[in-house]
């Protein structure tokens, strides 16, 4: 089977999915209602609080994910794959969750988390919410990968290409897919773990196959 870095498109995800996972953290075991809470200014302190922590542990995870699917791809060693996600997707982004509200309790509002709640209830919030992001990375990996698959599927069919004048490599720039013939390539080189490839005319696409498939 051939494999390719897949890249997650999830800026705004990530920015939208840290503030409901602040809200969801902060509302636990309030009495008050979201529009009595709206008028206290340690809402906003919380949530703000919150958002910094959570969008540090997503891009933890993230960068973990990216770095698993460069050297342990699920297709080709699911079970490592699977432990080393693990480790480095859910325990350590969990304890490193627990690091960054204690220094943060202890500096907002000089108290101890042992006294708190929050190891009895947040907490175990908070493992849950890193592990579906860890589900969510890998059902996008799934639909990328299938996606690539289906490109490499169709570009190695020679009926598809029958009506073609030129075999074609699908490419990207500024966010935009095209499809760029053979023929057209001038060279191709590794940058920073992505293959970049340059046409005789105009900038330099990113491709999401490895040198080797380019070549």
């Amino acid at each position: 089977m051939q494999t390719a870095t897949v890249k997650y498109k999830d800026f705004w995800f990530k920015i939208i999915g840290c503030l409901l996972a602040s809200y969801i953290i902060d509302a636990l075991d309030r009495q008050e209602t979201i529009f009595e809470r709206l008028r206290s200014k340690y809402f906003y302190t919380d949530i703000g609080g919150g958002f910094v922590i959570a969008l540090i542990l997503w891009e933890f995870v993230r960068f973990s994910t990216r770095y698993l699917d460069k050297r342990v791809t699920w297709s080709e060693q699911p079970v490592k794959r699977l432990l080393l996600q693990v480790v480095l997707g859910v325990i350590l982004p969990s304890l490193l969750s627990f690091l960054f509200t204690w220094i943060w309790m202890g500096a907002a509002y000089d108290q101890d988390i042992f006294k708190t709640s929050w190891l009895n209830n947040e907490f175990y919030t908070v493992i849950l919410i890193i592990l579906l992001i860890n589900l969510i990375y890998f059902t996008w990996w799934l639909y990328l990968n299938w996606k690539l698959q289906s490109a490499f599927a169709l570009q190695g069919n020679p009926a598809s290409d029958a009506d073609s004048i030129h075999k074609t490599i699908e490419v990207s720039r500024a966010g935009k897919t095209v499809l760029l013939p053979h023929t057209d390539i001038a060279y191709c080189y590794l940058s920073n773990g992505y293959c970049y490839i340059k046409p005789f005319e105009g900038d330099v696409f990113v491709t999401g196959y490895t040198l080797d498939e380019v070549s």
